[in-house]
């Protein structure tokens, strides 16, 4: 089972064999085209192999849940334990990587932006979804200007937000919106140092750990003061999954391939891992907002293709509130040995952050 997000009251939503589980006990099931798909859930390795779970998840309002699964947005009404509206997502393009839910700000709104190979250089939109369930562009990056969009982060303190691009060259980098996206600049770019997708926007500066698979990766901050990338902490990988915490970031590194081969087939079943990528580990990190860091727990990515079978990596449901108090943070340890397609659990701490449960 994946568990997809917690809710106020500390319940969870959870999904499995292609069914949304309230707390509850209601079972929403996702509609398929084929009975084989059915019997495809049965088992973890096809799971994963056909990637039959949602991507992410996030809240639009208290009541509609939105599902990136399938290449769609599924809006799922917890109330009536039914999917109320499906969207298509934009043709060549895969599901969307993370949301950026304004939920907690008192909005019901969500961004997100087109994720994909973009193999031709398109343009690439980034949308708002308001109450009416229906995805208008409200920014498009020109064509070759970036290859597709990692995060979108709100900065509370300002009204602004932060695009995370990527993810070669000067595709890569982190841009700044105003409110409404009608005027977006760059801000660090042209550098895998500023190739991200987690991070948190602080008071004072902005914090990210980065997504390199062929350098180095660090988590970074960046005071606002001056603007100039200073190193926390060296990572044994690449981070594309995190959650925001009321006081804190967590996230976990990832065990990912070098890039592809000429020959398809090689490229698939390639287990050399990329230049950025130290070991068959996966670390997961929490770090405080006044940026003390800690090494929560690890993983060790099992023997499978990770181009076939997935990434090694942790994944992370989404809080029904940005800032609400949790005790205990189950996660979805993917890939790896002895813990893959099992709900582990982290411990919360106010005094020593997070710790292993």
């Amino acid at each position: 089972m994946k568990i997809l997000s917690i809710l106020s009251d500390h319940r969870f939503i959870g999904f499995d064999r292609m069914k949304v589980l309230l707390p509850d006990g209601c079972k929403i099931e996702m509609p398929t085209q084929s009975p084989f798909i059915k019997y495809l859930c049965r088992f973890r390795s096809l799971v994963r192999l056909f990637r039959l779970e949602p991507r992410c998840a996030t809240f639009l309002t208290e009541d509609i849940l939105i599902l990136a699964f399938l290449r769609k947005l599924w809006f799922i009404s917890l109330s009536k334990a039914n999917i109320v509206s499906v969207e298509n997502l934009r043709i060549g393009f895969s599901e969307v990587l993370t949301f950026c839910s304004m939920r907690s700000y008192g909005m019901n709104v969500v961004y997100y932006g087109d994720y994909g190979q973009n193999v031709n250089g398109e343009e690439i939109h980034i949308y708002k979804l308001d109450e009416s369930l229906h995805s208008e562009i409200c920014y498009t990056f020109p064509a070759g200007s970036v290859k597709h969009i990692h995060n979108i982060l709100y900065d509370k303190y300002r009204e602004r937000f932060f695009i995370f691009t990527g993810d070669f060259g000067d595709d890569v980098g982190i841009y700044i919106a105003n409110s409404d996206f009608s005027k977006v600049t760059p801000y660090l770019v042209g550098q895998q140092s500023y190739r991200a997708v987690i991070g948190k926007v602080l008071e004072n500066g902005l914090l990210y750990a980065t997504d390199a698979v062929m350098e180095d990766n660090y988590l970074y901050y960046v005071p606002f003061s001056d603007s100039i990338p200073r190193k926390l902490l060296s990572l044994g990988g690449s981070v594309i999954y995190g959650l925001i915490l009321k006081e804190g970031l967590v996230f976990s590194t990832t065990v990912e391939p070098r890039p592809s081969v000429s020959s398809k087939i090689i490229s698939l079943i390639d287990n050399r891992r990329g230049k950025g990528i130290k070991s068959n580990l996966i670390d997961v990190f929490y770090v405080s907002d006044d940026l003390a860091c800690q090494k929560l727990k690890s993983y060790k990515k099992d023997f499978l293709p990770m181009r076939l079978f997935q990434y090694g990596c942790v994944t992370f449901p989404v809080l029904f509130d940005e800032h609400m108090e949790i005790s205990s943070l189950p996660v979805n340890p993917v890939s790896v040995d002895d813990y893959d397609g099992i709900v582990d659990h982290l411990e919360l701490s106010n005094t020593y952050g997070l710790k292993i449960h």
